[in-house]
């Protein structure tokens, strides 16, 4: 049976002092392995050089004191090349916290840095990026894949199984749409109509009785809209990736 490629998480961290960069090197390692989740740690002591590897970071541990560049600047930068990576802001100076909120940062740690510090960070940041890995087995050709949850579009009963659409392809499972709820998380899933259920991270805009996927139009089931808009904001303050 063929995978799709599997997810590492890809934590970076900033901070101008070497020292500093090893010791939290050592300290994400040490709470990364215990939590057996396959990772990488990039570290960088400038935000010029993390910028120059933004698009594949994940996570990123970003000091506010640095020269020329400092995490402001960085932070501002990171999201706008990419909106999906987490900022955690690290400082020992409360009185910039004003400025931490212009970048939109997930955790605030304070320095010097302290283990259980950064591993409430690192596990609010897992709640966030777990939802939606389970995997679940799906064909195409006859041949068989596993997909994550996360990477589904949408979902639509065809004649007793359903298609699904991910990646720009469509599989198919045999099974009915009600089973195939049963399987889904239900924190990024929300049956919109009586043979369709959508992935809410890829819904673009919607209106009373529509669901726009990029430029693919759903219907909405008009006794479901309320509960939708309700389910897809709770969606988009706690799980938007």
């Amino acid at each position: 049976m063929n995978e799709m490629e599997n997810d590492i998480i890809r934590i970076a961290i900033c901070d101008d002092i070497l020292e500093m960069t090893k010791f939290m090197t050592n300290i994400i390692s040490d709470i990364m392995d215990e939590k057996k989740i396959e990772y990488e740690i990039l570290a960088f002591q400038s935000g010029k050089d993390l910028l120059e590897q933004i698009d594949n970071v994940n996570l990123v541990f970003l000091d506010l004191e640095m020269p020329e560049m400092d995490g402001i600047k960085t932070g501002e930068r990171i999201r706008r090349e990419n909106e999906k990576c987490k900022i955690i802001v690290a400082s020992a100076r409360e009185d910039r916290m004003k400025e931490v909120f212009r970048l939109d940062a997930m955790r605030f740690v304070s320095k010097p840095y302290d283990r259980e510090e950064i591993m409430e960070a690192i596990d609010a940041y897992l709640q966030t990026y777990q939802v939606g890995l389970q995997r679940i087995e799906v064909y195409k050709n006859r041949k068989a894949y596993y997909i994550m949850q996360r990477e589904i579009r949408y979902i639509q009963a065809y004649n007793g199984a359903v298609n699904i659409y991910a990646h720009n392809t469509v599989f198919h499972k045999e099974v009915t749409l009600s089973k195939m709820e049963e399987m889904l998380d239900e924190h990024i899933f929300f049956k919109i109509h009586k043979a369709i259920i959508v992935g809410l991270g890829f819904v673009t805009e919607y209106t009373k009785d529509k669901v726009f996927i990029d430029k693919e139009i759903l219907p909405l089931s008009r006794r479901n809209s309320k509960e939708f808009e309700r389910v897809f904001m709770d969606f988009d303050l706690k799980y938007r990736g």
